[in-house]
């Protein structure tokens, strides 16, 4: 059976290379588009994913929950302008979340920590190297939702 600490690795690296082709397919005027001008642009939601990221990378590495800053979460979704500085943050913490599952003790995998959302989530670490796989997921087809709203139907 494969080792879920290779398996999340993995899942989490191929997630973002995805996430990569598909944001870099869009036409720039697009990226920051809001549907109904209401809704998340794609910018935005790529860096959640670099902010999200560089924060589970930070728990799977010390087995400890760090305090979750909300105001620079918020700062960072706001301020992360352009696809290039979007695709950076996503590629840096992305690549520590990969270094961090590979490097976490077997022995470590079951220890179960509180996540400082929805008013606690506990959750073990083997769970915890998941949440960003998941977190990208969801953040995908919401930018692929968006693309067929401005016409594009393709596959990236």
């Amino acid at each position: 059976m494969t080792d879920v600490r290779q398996l999340a690795a993995k899942l989490n690296q191929e997630i973002a290379e995805q996430l990569t082709k598909t944001l870099q397919a869009m036409p720039e005027d697009k990226l920051s588009w809001q549907p109904l001008g209401e809704g998340r642009s794609a910018l935005n939601q790529a860096a959640e994913i670099g902010f999200i990221n560089g924060f589970m990378a930070q728990i799977v590495a010390d087995q400890a929950v760090p305090e979750f800053n909300r105001d620079e979460y918020m700062r960072t979704r706001n301020e992360t302008d352009t696809l290039h500085a979007a695709l950076a943050l996503m590629g840096e913490n992305t690549d520590k979340l990969v270094t961090a599952c590979k490097g976490l003790p077997e022995e470590k995998l079951d220890d179960t920590i509180t996540l400082p959302f929805l008013g606690g989530m506990k959750k073990a670490l083997a769970e915890v190297m998941l949440m960003p796989y998941w977190n990208m997921t969801y953040h995908l087809g919401q930018i692929n939702y968006i693309q067929t709203l401005y016409g594009d139907k393709e596959m990236h």
